[in-house]
């Protein structure tokens, strides 16, 4: 296993995310117990807005960075990416303007204030240097300072969280430092990648070579745009429709259960997914098989998880209880139900990361839609029917586990006949 090239790059990555995700443990006490849920829950709020703008930022242009064979191109799609960011921005400022105009009381109230909507252009400019950043590094193979970056990341960003919880224990405290995270990040990211041979100066980036390139990957603005962005509503739905029918206090239980419950996903897939893609990218182009490459690694991924997520199924309400404090109980029931999903989200990052190489984002997008559909009639079968922001949880973890399973199922007959048809090209 030591000899292996891809555990050895899973492992460079998994413990640079293995050390952030443990700083980010250790501070969470600190910081749940200076901030309390109404904070958290606005935080947790604001993290799921970034997550629906990081599809929207760039049209997920900066995920096929990973894919040319050529410097040249995969430099085209950075510049492309990042010209869009400035776009969405000031569009982004112009529905804002608008919706001042016509809807304020719809999209300015106490609950997500207008010093949380400001935000948000900074954010769409932000993103596409952290994405494209990121997507070269992995392109070069630069897990070592991926890894660096992110412990850096999270060392910085919690001293200054509970830095600000001494000074003022507010909610914009908190998002406020949350989105100077994403811009500290951005920063490591993009001039790490402009050391490792990335170049947005140059004669070649001409207009018509931009628009070249962007109608070469247009399956990423077509489709994984749309299933990215279906995929991060169906996940920030609950923080939404249970702050919005039962108030900050309960979307904090759930946001805080996210955070760690989430936080082995976070350290495996992150990892798995940076080494897996591009290994993948490149059994499809060589045309070698992946079917059993695939099967295995989920199957794999589906032991660990289980075996990680039971501790919390058995034990969740009393851990949380005695890791942040008596007020957090209900995260930890929260957890419970939670855990199931987990368990399959995590084995279906296998799936996940082959569907570019195998060229079937249609197929991905119709999914989301699905489950989008599903995930929501959980959620509002819990608030409307059971009336209860636990059974609202426990409705849509099921539910949510389900459509992972499918997904996992669905890709791998895929690869099965991705692999007959190699054969048969062959013969």
């Amino acid at each position: 296993m030591l000899k292996n090239g891809l555990f050895r790059s899973i492992i460079i990555l998994a413990s640079g995310t293995a050390l952030a995700q443990i700083i980010n443990l250790v501070f969470i006490p600190l910081i749940t117990r200076q901030y309390g849920p109404e904070a958290y829950g606005m935080m947790g709020s604001f993290m799921s807005v970034i997550n629906i703008l990081i599809p929207l930022s760039a049209l997920s242009y900066p995920i096929a960075v990973v894919l040319p064979k050529r410097a040249l191109m995969a430099s085209l799609l950075v510049r492309l990416s990042l010209w869009l960011g400035c776009m969405v921005a000031v569009l982004s400022v112009l529905l804002l303007i608008v919706g001042q105009i016509f809807f304020p009381q719809a999209l300015f109230s106490d609950k997500y204030p207008m010093w949380f909507w400001l935000l948000m252009p900074i954010m769409i400019v932000v993103l596409p240097f952290q994405l494209t950043g990121q997507q070269w590094l992995i392109r070069t193979r630069s897990y070592k300072h991926i890894a660096n970056i992110s412990v850096i990341q999270a060392a910085i960003v919690n001293v200054m969280r509970v830095g600000g919880g001494i000074i003022s224990p507010l909610p914009i405290t908190l998002v406020v430092i949350t989105a100077l995270g994403y811009v500290l990040q951005a920063g490591q990211f993009f001039s790490r990648a402009l050391r490792s041979g990335l170049s947005i100066k140059s004669r070649a980036f001409q207009r018509g070579r931009l628009r070249k390139v962007a109608r070469l990957y247009y399956d990423f603005p077509a489709f994984r745009t749309p299933q990215v962005l279906i995929n991060s509503l169906s996940q920030s739905l609950p923080i939404f429709i249970i702050g919005y029918y039962f108030g900050a206090a309960e979307a904090g239980f759930y946001a805080l259960a996210q955070t760690i419950l989430g936080a082995p996903v976070t350290l495996l897939s992150g990892a798995i997914s940076n080494v897996y893609y591009p290994r993948m990218s490149e059994r499809v182009n060589s045309r070698l098989p992946i079917f059993r490459f695939i099967l295995k690694s989920t199957l794999l991924l589906m032991l660990i998880s289980a075996l990680i997520y039971l501790v919390v199924i058995l034990f969740g309400p009393w851990i949380f209880s005695l890791v942040f404090g008596d007020k957090w109980h209900m995260a930890g029931e929260f957890g419970r139900w939670m855990a199931l999903y987990c368990i399959f989200w995590l084995a279906a990052r296998p799936a996940i990361d082959s569907i570019p190489p195998l060229k079937i984002q249609h197929f991905f997008l119709a999914y989301e839609i699905m489950s989008l559909v599903l995930r929501c009639g959980a959620l509002m079968f819990g608030v409307m029917v059971l009336k209860s922001s636990l059974g609202a949880m426990a409705v849509f973890s099921l539910v949510n586990a389900f459509a992972y399973l499918s997904l996992c199922v669905l890709v791998i007959i895929m690869a099965k006949k991705f692999d007959k048809k190699m054969v048969n090209h062959d013969n």
